[in-house]
């Protein structure tokens, strides 16, 4: 007998948003295995799912900007037996209306952010638009040698909380003093968007290998000239019998002399020499495929590409689609806001 007939419609009152019980949620999680698991078992991506569920960034809420925020959504997911029914559709509707005024007591929300992997279409005719900054850069993982002579210092958990301040401070300076005449946000790259990914790292890292990645990144320069990354390593697949896809991809790109002067740029091209070298070799120790480096700007890839290094420009098309439904006066699209720094940080 086919169960299904039972269902009800999509459009049916009798349809609502809740929260899982914990027997729910052991269902939604297994189910959503398939997709999402990665290098874990599944008796690891639940107990994963569980340890996140208490990361503070994924307690918490998103993107704190002043007194505006963002709502993430992510790992939208409808069991195989009830696809192609409209529920899908039906429960990004409810969100839209419940997610502007949810967690009202920690300000103004401005919008919900995702990142589609299944195209521009589905989530854009549902209020989430793809805004067009879906290009990154790629390496090749390489052994350098020798590499701790290359004047860079390996960034250690106890140096995030300071690095991400900095960082925190120059965006507002920037942000205050833009001549745009465009919105322009920006998710915060705070210690906690940062510490969201490397516990997720450190999660896969304990099961696969039995040990955590030492370093988060990597530092060269002295303070007011110094460029920096913070890496996280990504294991889509186990290393052994499914690697091709895992990643160490750069969460955050700094740089904190933007001078145009020929002198300074010279020495920002040998700085970030060393940084990549350094994640290249980072990723080659992990047995990691590529390194991936998201929306980088206009300095950036100009820097990148006086290197030398032999890197790539990929351009997303399916996967990763950063979307955005706007909560704010006017359309929320490109022609009105401009989002900055659109780095893996910010995934959800």
């Amino acid at each position: 007998m086919d169960n299904t007939l039972a269902l009800p419609n999509p459009q049916s009152p009798d349809l609502y948003l809740t929260h899982p019980t914990s027997r729910e949620y052991e269902v939604i999680y297994s189910l959503a295995f398939i997709g999402w698991g990665d290098a874990l078992t599944l008796p690891q991506f639940l107990e994963e799912s569980a340890f996140l569920t208490a990361v503070p960034l994924a307690r918490d809420g998103e993107g704190h900007l002043s007194e505006v925020f963002t709502h993430g959504v992510a790992s939208v997911f409808t069991d195989s037996k009830y696809r192609r029914r409209g529920y899908a559709t039906r429960l990004l509707a409810e969100l839209a209306k419940i997610l502007p005024c949810w967690q009202a007591e920690a300000g103004r929300c401005i919008g919900s952010i995702l990142f589609s992997d299944i195209g521009k279409t589905f989530y854009a005719k549902r209020g989430w638009h793809p805004f067009p900054l879906n290009n990154q850069i790629e390496l090749d993982p390489i052994p350098v040698p020798n590499h701790p002579q290359l004047g860079i210092r390996f960034i250690l958990e106890e140096d995030l909380d300071q690095l991400c301040e900095d960082d925190e401070a120059m965006i507002r300076e920037a942000m205050t003093s833009s001549s745009s005449n465009k919105l322009r946000m920006m998710i915060v790259p705070d210690l906690d968007h940062m510490l969201w990914h490397i516990r997720k790292e450190e999660f896969a890292c304990d099961k696969i290998f039995g040990k955590q990645p030492h370093f988060k990144g990597a530092v060269t320069g002295e303070p007011n000239d110094r460029i920096w990354v913070i890496w996280t390593h990504r294991y889509y697949g186990h290393p052994h019998t499914n690697p091709l896809d895992n990643t160490l991809y750069i969460l955050r790109v700094v740089i904190e002399n933007e001078s145009t002067d020929p002198g300074q740029r010279e020495r920002q091209v040998e700085q970030m020499r060393a940084i990549l070298w350094a994640a290249q070799n980072e990723a080659a120790e992990w047995d990691l495929r590529a390194v991936k480096l998201w929306d980088p700007g206009f300095l950036l890839q100009d820097i990148v590409e006086r290197t030398g290094i032999q890197h790539r420009r990929v351009e997303r098309e399916d996967e990763n689609i950063a979307s955005l439904m706007w909560f704010g006066e006017g359309s929320g699209k490109e022609d009105m806001v401009e989002w900055l720094g659109n780095e893996k940080y910010g995934w959800c």
